[in-house]
């Protein structure tokens, strides 16, 4: 085993290259699974194996930004203002990039850009925490879907 079996979970972009594909869906399977870190360092490998694949670009600023498990007011001033760089150089290479992507990628990427603050939030002092952006999510070409459950049939 040269990785760990993630499952099958794939999302195709818009690269050549196999090993760029194989290391963006690692990537988002490590971000959906809140391990962010190591989504980043997927998401690297994939620009390395394809450094014209706008998607893996969009997947570093999608993983380096706020989630649940670190919201904005965890980072400290310093992680806040690099991961702020962070996020929008590689929002820039993605949004670069946007000839050799599909509009749906093309989507993602301006809502990503949308999604961080120009600059580090600055921290209020009336509650101490900073604003929060929309998350950066990937767009898809489909209408959302509205799911029904069924109704109790529980008897009195």
């Amino acid at each position: 085993m040269d990785y760990y079996n993630l499952g099958t979970l794939t999302r195709p972009v818009s690269t050549r290259s196999p090993d760029a594909q194989r290391w963006f869906d690692r990537g988002l399977v490590w971000s959906y699974a809140f391990h962010h870190e190591e989504a980043v360092a997927c998401f690297e490998s994939a620009v390395t194996a394809d450094p014209g694949c706008a998607m893996a670009h969009w997947g570093i600023a999608y993983a380096l930004g706020p989630n649940y498990n670190k919201p904005w007011e965890f980072f400290d001033e310093a992680d806040l203002r690099r991961t702020v760089e962070r996020t929008h150089a590689a929002v820039e290479r993605a949004h670069a990039l946007r000839d050799g992507a599909t509009s749906t990628e093309r989507a993602s990427s301006r809502r990503c850009a949308h999604a961080i603050p120009p600059r580090a939030p600055r921290r209020t002092a009336r509650s101490g925490t900073s604003p929060t952006p929309m998350p950066c999510v990937p767009c898809t070409n489909s209408r959302p879907t509205t799911r029904t459950s069924p109704r109790s049939t529980r008897t009195r």
